[in-house]
């Protein structure tokens, strides 16, 4: 859990110098171009309350990108989930790793 938040301060001391697109729903349709790499940390909090029960998460993920092509790139994801239930005055945490993944970003169309 340490090394998380210094991965964590050390995210945000350097976030002035870094510049940040972080997909909302999709991923974006830019990719790095050939040889080039990118090193992104993401974190989503979402909250959910039902019946009498809330639920609070968060999930961080570090994502490694590497363009194979100017339209190719190979992504490497590694994704952590926190979740913590309240029910009744009773608060539970569980978490862990989720299943890492890899991704192929292919550019296919372009226009204009």
């Amino acid at each position: 859990m340490r090394r998380i938040c210094e991965s964590f301060l050390l995210a945000i001391a350097l976030a002035g110098a870094a510049h940040a697109a972080p997909p909302l729903i999709t991923e974006d349709t830019g990719t790095q171009g050939k040889g080039v790499s990118q090193l992104e940390f993401t974190v989503e909090m979402p909250r959910e309350e039902r019946g009498g029960t809330s639920y609070d998460g968060v999930e961080a993920s570090l994502v490694l990108n590497y363009g194979l092509a100017e339209n190719v790139d190979l992504q490497f994801v590694l994704p952590y989930l926190r979740v913590t239930e309240h029910t009744a005055g009773v608060r539970t945490e569980t978490e862990g790793m989720l299943d890492s993944r890899i991704n192929l970003k292919w550019r296919f169309y372009e226009k204009d």
